[in-house]
């Protein structure tokens, strides 16, 4: 109950809308892109989500008018949408009734279940993808235009690497904070853990407010053009901590699933 509260709770704070932005933006330029984005967003919503029906509500209303724009057919672009959003009850860590039917009944623990599944989902979204980029190389569709002049592929990858290398050297420095903290301050260290996420999510919340608030656009409004990645990412960033704090509960304290979702909702 408490995950399904968990996902709920973030999906109404418009974690699902920044999701489906957020990979708009990235993959709309591509060919057939609104699918390839309904693939990614419905992955993203995967991670907050266990319903395949709540992901499809979440998803489809927004992505699906959007496929049929681009020249997908209506069976296609149903599709499409539903085999992304099934998937998303793969998609660790909030996954579907039959991962806890699994710790209930069976004993394994579901630190087990997250671990043996993320691998699956995340090549069962490659595939998708993959799928779609052919189904639009057939019907010769295009992308939409983008709203900038993207940069050199070098930059790009360098830009990547650089992102792959703060995100790691930020995981490593909290990993060890945190087995600095609980030792040194035992009776402490929860109170301490707790201004610190405060401050983040501050921090996060600051950042998104420099940013336009992402608005529910109207699928059936004209798509002229896609909106900025980096300023659209920027404004939600506060939904990734709750994200983050459930994953590291779950993956790194190895808590119940229960007491997981609690501390991060």
């Amino acid at each position: 109950f408490l995950f399904v509260l968990f996902g709920s709770l973030l999906d109404r704070a418009g974690a699902g809308n920044y999701f489906i932005q957020v990979a708009f933006s990235l993959m709309g330029h591509m060919r057939g892109g609104p699918a390839k984005a309904a693939v990614v967003a419905s992955a993203m919503t995967g991670l907050i989500s266990g319903s395949s029906i709540a992901n499809v509500v979440t998803t489809g209303t927004f992505t699906i008018p959007l496929m049929k724009k681009v020249g997908f057919n209506s069976e296609k672009a149903g599709a499409v949408e539903v085999a992304s959003s099934v998937n998303g009850q793969i998609m660790p860590p909030v996954m579907g009734a039959a991962a806890f039917l699994m710790v209930e009944y069976v004993g394994i623990p579901y630190f087990d279940v997250v671990k043996h599944a993320f691998l699956p989902a995340v090549i069962s979204y490659i595939a998708l993808v993959y799928i779609v980029h052919l189904e639009a190389m057939k019907a010769g569709m295009q992308g939409l235009p983008r709203a900038y002049t993207p940069k050199p592929l070098v930059q790009q990858l360098i830009g990547i690497a650089f992102a792959i290398i703060a995100i790691c050297a930020l995981s490593f420095a909290v990993y060890y904070l945190m087995g600095w903290i609980r030792p040194a301050f035992p009776e402490t260290a929860g109170y301490i853990i707790f201004v610190f996420l405060t401050a983040v999510y501050v921090g996060l919340l600051y950042v998104a407010s420099k940013e336009e608030p992402l608005k529910l656009d109207d699928p059936n409004a004209e798509v002229t053009s896609l909106p900025m990645p980096g300023p659209t990412a920027r404004s939600g960033l506060h939904f990734i901590l709750p994200v983050v704090v459930l994953v590291w509960a779950l993956m790194v304290d190895r808590l119940s699933p229960g007491l997981s979702a609690f501390w991060a909702a």
